[in-house]
């Protein structure tokens, strides 16, 4: 269940070789970047506009975070509140709100720091088609948010 989906998302997320990308000495599960490693286990984060994403959205992404990557790797995202101008963690934004030109899909703008107060760094997926399997019912549309957020904090 979560365990198979962390492993597949790992798997997705750094089990591709690409340049610039390093393999840590005995590593079997994957590739990563040593210079795309945050220095600090404490990651701030926060939402561009707070006010467009609901509260218990919000609560959602924040449970993903923490209950995926947060709870095997020993990374404490904080904050949870409005960006500032000078905002340096991950900056997330409710994708139907962000200008044209962008992707119209949930993304990350890059792996690792390279979000890194970027704004809009992070765009994230809130609302569905009813006739879809996330727009059918609360509960799957809570699911879809759920499991959107944590392979976008996979990256």
């Amino acid at each position: 269940t979560l365990s198979l989906l962390m492993c597949l998302m790992t798997m997705f997320t750094w089990g591709c070789s690409s340049p610039g990308l390093e393999t840590s000495e005995g590593d079997e599960k994957g590739y990563y970047s040593y210079h795309l490693t945050w220095p600090s286990l404490d990651i701030p984060v926060c939402w561009e506009d707070i006010s467009e994403v609901s509260e218990i959205d919000r609560q959602i992404v924040k449970i993903a975070a923490e209950t995926s990557w947060a709870d095997h790797v020993p990374f404490n995202f904080s904050g949870w509140g409005q960006c500032q101008s000078t905002s340096h963690g991950i900056r997330i934004r409710n994708l139907l709100n962000l200008e044209n030109g962008h992707k119209r899909r949930p993304h990350t703008l890059g792996l690792g720091t390279r979000i890194r107060g970027v704004k809009n760094g992070m765009a994230l997926k809130f609302n569905f088609s009813p006739s879809k399997s996330c727009g059918n019912s609360e509960e799957n549309r809570r699911a879809c948010v759920y499991i959107i957020a944590v392979h976008e904090f996979g990256h």
